[in-house]
């Protein structure tokens, strides 16, 4: 496993899991046996294309036998309590020390893995696939399909395409920066429409914070990711300030038009193996 998802932060997202299926462990199971009722009672929602890791048990054989292709039956219930991460690749993801793609991941792995004990099914969008999870037992899948992310995809485009191509299902989580509003804008208009209950999450780093006056200030190229150190005067602090507040007011506006929460969240320092330093603020409930 890379740096992300060291042994400290394995023990820490195997006690957040071990608490969330604590967690109104007879209400969760009274709802598992509904939906199994359900399923077994043939309230079926359609088909989807088998990804690797799909229950075989699932799978469509009469639909096989028509087309010679693999199809997965979907039941209502759970294809409104499933979950798809869409974390954004692209190269502006490399600010920070560590990376916001290394905070994006693990935030992926502690809402993942929570769904995965909970709801069962979690979906992670890769640029041109989809990595199909199923059942708490595949959290070694989730972190190794987590951890083939990389901050290189120059098309932003091509995660939001992959969501609706594969007429994926379920709550979507996307994770980004969402520092191009342009983008943000055009991503927004291409999934919103389409899906009804889309969320999206914003790992925020102490670079994102105001510098402090006489300090140093790492400036970063998002495509070549040379850094170049600066003083901090007055004046750059002040400018600073003011595209700090432009940016955060025009993500506020972007997602408000769009009719799509938008959670940020303080990562802690990457050495935190506090359950409360990563869960602050109860952001996981309300994802």
């Amino acid at each position: 496993m890379s740096s992300a998802f060291d042994a400290p932060f394995r023990r820490l997202l195997a006690e957040v899991v071990a608490r969330a299926g604590s967690l109104r462990a007879r209400e969760d199971e009274d709802a598992h046996a509904r939906r199994r009722v359900r399923a077994d009672r043939g309230t079926f929602a359609g088909h989807r294309r088998y990804s690797l890791g799909d229950d075989l048990r699932r799978v469509d054989w009469n639909a096989y036998a028509r087309s010679r292709e693999l199809f997965v039956k979907l039941f209502e219930e759970e294809e409104r309590r499933g979950l798809v991460l869409v974390v954004d690749c692209t190269p502006s993801m490399r600010v920070g020390t560590p990376s916001r793609l290394q905070g994006a991941q693990r935030l992926a792995a502690l809402v993942g893995a929570v769904a995965l004990a909970r709801v069962g099914t979690v979906r992670v969008c890769q640029p041109g696939k989809v990595v199909s999870l199923e059942g708490g037992a595949r959290i070694d899948a989730l972190l190794g399909a987590l951890d083939e992310l990389r901050a290189d995809q120059t098309d932003p485009g091509a995660l939001w395409s992959t969501v609706l191509s594969e007429r994926l299902r379920g709550r979507v989580l996307w994770i980004s920066d969402f520092a191009d509003l342009g983008e943000t804008r055009a991503g927004l208009k291409r999934l919103a429409p389409r899906r009804r209950d889309l969320l999206g999450l914003l790992p925020e780093l102490a670079e994102d914070r105001l510098p402090e006056q006489d300090g140093w200030l790492a400036l970063v190229d998002a495509e070549s990711g040379e850094r170049v150190r600066t003083r901090v005067d007055a004046r750059l602090r002040r400018a600073v300030g003011l595209e700090l507040e432009r940016l955060a007011r025009g993500q506020d506006e972007v997602f408000a038009r769009a009719g799509v929460p938008l959670l940020r969240v303080a990562l802690p320092p990457a050495e935190s193996t506090s359950v409360a330093a990563w869960l602050g603020g109860g952001w996981l409930d309300r994802v």
